[in-house]
């Protein structure tokens, strides 16, 4: 069973919600004992969604903000002639589409990449945080922020590393991030992304992606098995990738 897992069998829905949620939103923003109240009455209970289906789709009303409890969700836009790509990857903790309250209509999709349970807040009572609870209103607003530094490193990546440098730098912000919310066990964490999924977050061949990991293996920077990657040498893969995390904005 994944870490992921355990946590979410473990735990009550609002231990959960002022465990996990709790904790990413303290890694950028001062988070008090009112405040961890007010996060779990406004999360409530979570819904399932299997992996592969669509969380929200693009088109739909912009009126629903929704926060990862367990599994990787993607955020992506799709072509008419099916081909898509991933700009984003959520974690347990992440508010996926912090700024979506602000829209009318969504302009990308929301995708299961493992199992997911989230929790999906009407934005009206999002928008109500501003009165009755600011510092919360401000943190989730954070959120929105950082994710759009993260939205902006991707470009680089895609732009400006190549397909070693993309893939490398995508692991360490992966590790980065699931250590920070406490996810990382023995240098390991849940990644449920396919070789497909890979290539189409850093716009590259899914061969390509296959070729990359391969050699990531061979000098023994990481290890793989079903839905679990193991970070052998962070330093290593760091300097492969370039890799500073200040756009993460973690404390």
């Amino acid at each position: 069973m994944s870490e992921i897992a355990r946590i979410h069998a473990a735990s009550p829905v609002q231990d959960v919600a002022s465990g996990v949620v709790e904790r990413r939103l303290r890694l950028h923003s001062r988070v008090d004992v009112g405040s961890a109240a007010a996060l779990a009455g406004l999360l409530g209970r979570p819904s399932r969604f299997e992996a592969g289906s669509l969380i929200a789709q693009a088109g739909d009303d912009a009126d629903i903000v929704t926060v990862v409890q367990n599994g990787v969700v993607a955020r992506l836009n799709h072509l008419p002639d099916g081909r898509r790509q991933i700009h984003s990857l959520f974690i347990p903790g992440d508010t996926a589409d912090a700024e979506i309250s602000l829209l009318k209509v969504r302009p990308d999709s929301l995708q299961a990449i493992s199992e997911v349970w989230a929790w999906r807040v009407p934005r009206g009572r999002v928008a109500a945080l501003g009165g009755t609870d600011p510092r919360l209103a401000e943190a989730l607003a954070r959120e929105a922020a950082i994710a759009a530094q993260v939205a902006r490193e991707w470009v680089v990546n895609i732009g400006r590393r190549d397909a070693e440098e993309r893939i490398a730098h995508l692991i360490c912000e992966l590790h980065t991030r699931m250590e920070a919310v406490g996810l990382v066990r023995d240098r390991g964490f849940f990644q449920p992304l396919t070789q497909q999924d890979l290539a189409d977050s850093q716009g590259i061949s899914a061969v390509h992606v296959n070729r990359v990991l391969q050699g990531l293996r061979g000098r023994g920077l990481i290890r793989t098995a079903r839905h679990h990657l193991v970070v052998l040498d962070l330093e290593q893969l760091q300097t492969i990738a370039l890799f500073d995390p200040v756009y993460l904005s973690l404390r």
